[in-house]
């Protein structure tokens, strides 16, 4: 004995068997003929997870350098050299990973470049 659970995206059952546990019947299953003569109204599909999105990458100090143009880069070197804080420039000499959420990344970037500009490369 068997009784309905899910209906699958694949045209596949769920059902319960009489020992209480859960079986996917597959259409070449022997139990499919048995599955699909069920009572299958009123029974939901089988609920799809959504999608959780990746995280992005990790964004290293040479990923973006490699996206800076050659005037920002230059931008950027000359604000390090005079216009940043010894905290600043720490925290830039020792990340090898940046944090996007950085404070003093992103007051840099966005002094430098923008927020349009700073969105982009750490995107």
């Amino acid at each position: 004995m068997m009784t309905p659970k899910h209906l699958r995206p694949d045209g596949s059952y769920v059902v319960t068997l009489a020992n209480g546990w859960d079986y996917h019947v597959t259409p070449g299953d022997p139990l499919f003929a048995q599955a699909e003569a069920l009572d299958w109204a009123g029974v939901l599909p089988e609920p799809v997870p959504e999608a959780v999105p990746a995280p992005p990458p990790v964004l290293t100090k040479v990923m973006l350098i490699d996206r800076l143009t050659d005037a920002e880069l230059a931008a950027a070197d000359a604000w390090l050299r005079t216009a940043a804080t010894v905290r600043q420039r720490r925290r830039w000499d020792d990340a090898v990973q940046l944090d996007r959420a950085d404070p003093d990344l992103v007051a840099m970037m966005d002094g430098l470049f923008g927020a349009a500009r700073r969105a982009a490369l750490l995107a």
